[in-house]
């Protein structure tokens, strides 16, 4: 039985075979030589139909610019997009990676990974799950992962492959972590 905070919910739906996103690339092998940059990724902006994002897609990149800006000001230690590379190691030999989570909180023995979504999506789950777990998993001194999607509206209702835990603070959470894939909805304030 997994331990509840008052007012928390846990989804305890089976686990699911969900296709990925198209396009998503997961890591299949050994992790090792993980390194980290903290300055961050910077997203060229545009306007209206710019760098080819839809309305949709810049009204997300709003989303995520107030989120982040909220994460940065709330968790002292959080890093905004840091660009992660990698070596993979697969049964074809090494691969030279790169990946960019959209926030990082490294208190160790725990980690925290964060993405940001304007909407609860399984596509998060793949991102988080099944690329940056495990390459945070093998930076020295890391011992447990916590997974965070950050998001404005969850839909219960959307499969995931895995229990989803509601955030209600998100603070008390990484001080104190109790489920290993958590949802916070935030709301621009």
């Amino acid at each position: 039985m997994i331990p509840q905070l008052p007012g928390s919910a846990i989804s305890e739906r089976s686990p699911l075979a969900i296709a990925p996103p198209q396009g998503f690339r997961p890591v299949l092998g050994r992790v090792s030589a993980v390194s980290l940059s903290r300055s961050g990724f910077a997203r060229t902006r545009g306007s209206g139909g710019a760098n080819g994002h839809t309305a949709a897609q810049h009204s997300g990149l709003r989303y995520e610019d107030k989120a982040q800006e909220w994460l940065c000001a709330t968790l002292p230690d959080y890093v905004r997009s840091p660009w992660v590379r990698f070596v993979e190691h697969t049964e074809f030999g090494d691969d030279k990676r790169a990946c960019v989570p959209d926030g990082l909180l490294l208190q160790p023995p725990n980690a925290f990974v964060f993405e940001i979504k304007i909407r609860h999506t399984t596509d998060a789950w793949f991102q988080l799950r099944r690329l940056y777990a495990p390459v945070i998993a093998a930076l020295p001194r890391i011992d447990r992962v916590f997974l965070i999607e950050v998001c404005s509206s969850f839909d219960p209702s959307v499969l995931n492959p895995e229990p989803i835990a509601r955030i209600l603070d998100i603070e008390r959470f990484c001080e104190s972590p109790w489920h290993p894939y958590g949802v916070f909805v935030w709301t621009k304030s």
